[in-house]
């Protein structure tokens, strides 16, 4: 839709005043991805909220996920951790959202871990699986990628499938995965640091999550790792390392920091969700388990072309670092955590 339209649209659905179009003015601003058009709302000079709008038939399906997943969670007493939803039109392809107020993504510092670690455990505790919900169960595309081709897959898909086909360690933890995977709960399914804004003044949650277009019941594992691999990245990074060639050179790594932050995430995590199994050695395992294939991820989505990359990045490597290193990881983890 156009400007004019969308400001059209807003009023007829009584989510804009016709009376403020006309004393203050609106204007939207544009920031759109991708697949959505994704546009702030200006009523004179005040923020009013976001616009989200598919551009693609992908995009559509995408978003009409997200309506579903917001309702589900909405629903329930963890309503604060998503943006409030002033409107949504599946049909069109159209949400209308809280406008957080010029977010930051959440930095992993002890206290904003510490929030996480509530976040998530009211996420996953409040919302268990039910036949009846219509958000998909399935497995997240990365973990069967060497088996099977999936049906979304990044631009530069061949590229990185070598690699793995290529990496045996790499394979067995993607195997070990499959078999052990679980689905007990509602899962954000794509949660990364920039998906966990801060949200302040206000009395509700101080962490809101947002991109909820992957949603749906699985490992509350899957989740977890999502908080936490890409601080792996950056550890590797502040290292100084000018390559990566190897487990070897990744055992190296100083992880001491990442285990800190895991356990302070513990401390809030698993008291609120015991009932789904979070305190068992089985959970830490797939916990490293899924660090290791969002880091696999992280190769497919860090290559801009096909000729990109003679040698694989450093994700890859550290992939290796998380499977092979398992049992020290996880010995280190479990100790950490309430019992």
């Amino acid at each position: 839709m156009t400007s004019a339209a969308v400001i059209t649209f807003l009023i007829d659905r009584r989510v804009l005043k016709a009376q403020d179009v006309v004393r203050h003015g609106v204007a939207l601003h544009d920031q759109s991805r991708d697949r959505f058009l994704l546009r702030t709302l200006m009523v004179g000079d005040r923020p009013r909220m976001i616009l989200k709008q598919a551009r693609s038939q992908e995009g559509l399906i995408q978003l009409r996920n997200e309506l579903r997943g917001l309702r589900q969670i909405r629903s329930t007493a963890a309503r604060s951790i998503v943006p409030a939803c002033y409107l949504a039109d599946p049909a069109r392809g159209v949400l209308a959202m809280e406008y957080l107020g010029a977010p930051q993504a959440a930095s992993l510092s002890d206290e904003s871990v510490l929030e996480l670690g509530k976040v998530l455990g009211h996420l996953h505790q409040r919302n268990p699986f039910t036949k009846q919900s219509r958000l998909p169960n399935d497995l997240p595309w990365i973990i069967s990628a060497f088996e099977n081709t999936p049906a979304w897959r990044p631009p530069t898909f061949g590229k990185a499938l070598s690699w793995l086909k290529g990496d045996h360690c790499v394979q067995r933890g993607l195997r070990r995965i499959q078999a052990e995977w679980q689905c007990p709960c509602l899962i954000h399914g794509d949660l990364k640091m920039e998906h966990c804004l801060e949200r302040s003044g206000s009395e509700r949650s101080a962490i809101v999550l947002i991109d909820w277009e992957l949603a749906k019941y699985g490992d509350p594992a899957w989740d977890v790792a999502g908080v936490f691999y890409q601080e792996i990245v950056r550890l590797w990074i502040q290292s100084n390392s000018t390559a990566l060639d190897s487990a070897e050179q990744g055992r190296r790594l100083d992880l001491g920091s990442l285990l800190v932050l895991m356990e302070i995430f513990g401390s809030a995590y698993v008291p609120l969700t015991r009932e789904i199994g979070t305190g068992t050695d089985a959970f830490v395992r797939r916990l490293l388990l899924c660090l290791g294939a969002r880091l696999m991820q992280l190769c497919f989505e860090s290559i801009e072309n096909d000729n990109d990359h003679a040698a694989p990045p450093p994700s890859l490597r550290l992939a290796e670092l998380c499977f092979a290193e398992l049992p020290m990881l996880a010995r280190h983890v479990r100790g950490s955590w309430p019992h």
